[in-house]
């Protein structure tokens, strides 16, 4: 895992990582069991992962057309700039404001632009101050049910859902 999440640095020094095997992975499950022209077959393909996974997820998503990743307190390790030519996936970053990682993410926009193609939810339903504690499952799967029970954070749901409508409707243009 360390070296997957240092894998910005490494860029110099041969190796192979997580980021590398979940390509080839993906490769070989879409060629054999998909077809290479399943964009045009309209298959939904969604990425999803936690942490270093929701880096994971992204880099298959910009690896890739036609595939979507929901991520949850991600990675900012993406391999976006390491890939030939990046696809302009959809990505979904749901995040519990202060944990460890949204300090990191939050770093690098000042460096790399968040496209209209990222959207961005961050959660904020925690009370603890250890970003550590933040950074867990079960602190994002709390934070996701006061969503679920809280009428005004419904309403930021819903406009992240007709936001993503938008894009959605634009890549099929």
């Amino acid at each position: 895992d360390w070296i997957s999440n240092f894998r910005l640095f490494l860029k110099w020094f041969p190796h192979k990582d997580q980021y590398d095997l979940a390509r080839t992975e993906v490769r070989s499950f879409l060629e054999s069991h998909i077809g290479k022209d399943y964009c045009s077959k309209g298959v939904s393909i969604y990425a999803t992962g936690h942490s270093l996974g929701g880096g994971i997820a992204q880099h298959i998503a910009y690896a890739f057309p036609c595939i979507t990743a929901y991520v949850f307190d991600p990675s900012p390790v993406t391999g976006y700039y390491q890939l030939f030519h990046p696809f302009d996936a959809t990505i979904v970053r749901i995040y519990e404001k202060g944990e460890i990682l949204s300090f990191v993410r939050n770093y690098f926009k000042k460096y790399y632009t968040v496209t209209e193609n990222i959207i961005e939810l961050p959660l904020g339903t925690s009370y603890s101050l250890n970003p550590l504690r933040e950074h867990t499952m079960e602190a994002l799967a709390a934070g996701m049910l006061r969503i679920a029970k809280d009428k005004e954070l419904k309403d930021i749901y819903e406009d992240y859902r007709h936001r993503k409508s938008e894009i959605l409707a634009k890549e099929t243009c």
